[in-house]
């Protein structure tokens, strides 16, 4: 039986391009290798995640209720006895409406911050840039609005609304929360018009 999908998490995808200072492996002590500050990173993520799955906010009606951070992708390094002064990764943060998307990304600019202030030496470059690469919010619709009650013709209980994750594409930001919801059953053909 098909449900009626009252919202989703919104999406913020990042490029983290993690710079050091090349040397060969035998001379490993006076380089800083990109490989390490991206790994601080992905610590710094992994303990935000572990906050926000224990004490963050949360949203019913979601499989996973509260926001997420994913490093989906990283690469770095071009030969076994070389220092590596380049490393980049792929962050995806899904987010619930609860929580606002641009405060994690100013979180993990001020991690960023941090690992490269630690890291930096006098006579050596050292960065982590961060890029925005996607966003798009997460529509939340009241399982009262008019156009779930709409849809629920046959008078099934608001429960049987839900929210879903966003598996894959992107949105357009919708003027209002009915209008999303319409414009959805509309182009999947569930309208009847």
């Amino acid at each position: 039986m098909m449900q009626v999908a009252i919202g989703h998490e919104g999406k913020t995808a990042l490029k983290v391009i993690c710079t050091g200072q090349a040397a060969h492996s035998a001379l490993a002590p006076h380089a800083v290798n990109a490989i390490h500050l991206a790994s601080d990173l992905v610590q710094r993520l992994r303990e935000s995640q572990a906050t926000l799955e224990t004490s963050g906010a949360r949203e019913a009606g979601y499989d996973i209720a509260y926001s997420t951070i994913l490093v989906g992708t990283i690469r770095g390094g071009t030969a076994l006895n070389v220092v590596p002064d380049l490393c980049e990764l792929e962050v995806e943060i899904r987010n619930i409406t609860r929580d606002d998307p641009a405060r994690l990304v100013d979180q993990i600019r001020g991690f960023a911050t941090e690992i490269e202030r630690d890291a930096r030496r006098p006579d050596q470059s050292v960065g982590i840039s961060i890029e925005l690469t996607n966003e798009y919010p997460g529509p939340d619709t009241s399982d009262r609005s008019s156009a779930v009650t709409f849809v629920n013709l046959d008078e099934r209980p608001p429960e049987y609304a839900r929210r879903i994750r966003q598996r894959s594409g992107t949105v357009q930001r919708p003027r209002n929360s009915d209008r999303a919801v319409w414009s959805w059953l509309h182009h999947s053909g569930t309208s009847g018009g």
